[in-house]
């Protein structure tokens, strides 16, 4: 199986396959992504230069899996989308979570 930092055909992400769980959307940012899974929970991994992440790690502490953010474990989220350096999150209540360096939304 080719490596998973670097991979020049599209690969299973390791976590995601193991822990079946059902993803019904994927946003990508500059340098980190986001999962959302159907039972409206979300997964991030990449580089958390500004907390974008949502895990309270900055400073290009990087996360190398898909990790489950819990800080909006209270929430049920529909939909998710990664900017350069920030993300947001849409609740099943029309409200709108953000994390990172929100200057940019």
């Amino acid at each position: 199986m080719p490596s998973v930092s670097q991979s020049d055909i599209p690969i299973t992400i390791p976590l995601i396959e193991k822990a079946e769980l059902q993803i019904k959307q994927v946003s990508c940012g500059a340098h980190h992504s986001l999962f959302l899974t159907d039972l409206g929970k979300v997964y991030s991994c990449g580089q958390s230069e500004q907390g974008q992440l949502g895990m309270m790690y900055t400073n290009l502490q990087n996360v190398f899996e898909p990790t489950r953010i819990q800080s909006i474990e209270e929430s049920t989220i529909v939909q998710v989308e990664a900017g350069m350096l920030h993300s947001l999150f849409l609740t099943n209540n029309g409200e709108v979570l953000a994390c990172g360096n929100n200057k940019f939304f």
